[in-house]
């Protein structure tokens, strides 16, 4: 990574404008979007999401990455039974 560059992240999202026939204004989608206030994408790598089953916060963490990770550390690493 250099100076100036967008730093990687995850991130959750809400269309603002689209000429993608997958999304429209005001849909909610994640993807790797970094951390930017704005991303201009092609739409490769993202997804909608319902906000209506998780509110956008537990769509970037528990159920993203930081959630997968605690999940597979717990029953693939650690072996909890």
């Amino acid at each position: 990574m250099y100076l100036g560059e967008v730093m990687r992240a995850g991130s959750i999202s809400e269309v603002v404008a689209s000429k993608h026939p997958k999304f429209t204004v005001g849909d909610i989608i994640t993807g790797w979007g970094g951390v930017q206030e704005y991303c201009l994408t092609n739409g490769d790598n993202w997804y909608k999401v319902d906000t209506r089953l998780a509110p956008m916060p537990i769509y970037i963490g528990s159920l993203e990455m930081p959630g997968m990770t605690a999940c597979f550390g717990i029953l693939e690493v650690g072996k909890i039974k």
